[in-house]
């Protein structure tokens, strides 16, 4: 069994740019066959996928920017999770810092739990989740940028 996460970001780094930022936080990260990015480490696999039409008019209806990149998480539900989640919280918080414009990062198939528009971060409130809380807490702390607790729209 596997979770799903995905960052909806707004980017003008190139591949390399994005290859280079992250590979610190995986094990590998290549262009496959196929054309599409993708990185592994133990207890995650992952995919960076341009955004779709669609992902663009749903992602600036309900945020207000239009998202140039999806990054793709899967997590390890037992075996090798922790290694995995860190990498996950690697690479979102490298990015975040030092490639992103505007975001979200989802957990699950919709749940916005962080929100970055102009160097200003949302959490979700989740007062019933301390690990939820202190996990998000962590990831806008690395990050550097001013942030708070709120409600973030769902698409």
């Amino acid at each position: 069994m596997a979770l799903d996460n995905t960052l909806i970001c707004r980017t003008q780094a190139s591949d390399d740019q994005i290859c280079e930022a992250i590979a610190h936080c995986c094990d590998a990260v290549a262009m496959e066959e196929d054309g599409l990015l993708r990185y592994t480490s133990p207890g995650l696999k992952g995919t960076i996928l341009r955004s779709t039409d669609f992902s663009k008019k749903l992602t600036h209806e309900t945020y207000g920017f239009t998202p140039t990149r999806e990054f793709l998480f899967r997590l390890d539900k037992f075996e090798g999770f922790q290694s995995g989640f860190n990498s996950m919280l690697c690479i979102v918080i490298t990015l975040i810092r030092e490639l992103v414009d505007d975001c979200v990062l989802q957990i699950g198939e919709d749940t916005p739990v962080l929100l970055r528009k102009n160097k200003n971060i949302l959490l979700e409130i989740s007062d019933d989740d301390q690990n939820r809380k202190a996990m998000l807490t962590k990831i806008a702390e690395g990050i550097g940028d001013p942030y708070a607790f709120g409600n973030i729209p769902e698409f």
